[in-house]
């Protein structure tokens, strides 16, 4: 299942920590726009938290959470719909021949 409701969370600014859910890998860059785990790996998902609470006032918070809004903002709407579209229609095209 695609993590939407992480990118939904990207988007609003939030600091996004937690566990990938599988679909989540296509857009989850480790340390960059998010912190995640495996699941069942309790000891990460606590550490991952306290990272987010201790860096909550510096450098670090700001960058993930800046990058998690771009990464957002590359599943848009628009552009979804037209990944879809160019999907379609390579699939018709496959299809033809």
């Amino acid at each position: 299942c695609f993590g939407l409701p992480d990118l939904e969370a990207m988007a609003c600014g939030c600091f996004v920590t937690g566990l990938h859910g599988r679909g989540a890998l296509d857009f989850f860059i480790r340390g960059d726009n998010s912190l995640y785990c495996e699941d069942g790996d309790i000891l990460t998902a606590a550490l991952d938290l306290g990272t987010a609470c201790a860096t909550i006032e510096r450098d670090t918070y700001s960058l993930i959470t800046e990058n998690g809004c771009k990464t957002a903002q590359e599943y848009s709407l628009e552009i979804m719909a037209n990944k879809c579209v160019e999907f379609w229609k390579n699939f018709q095209m496959r299809k033809i021949k």
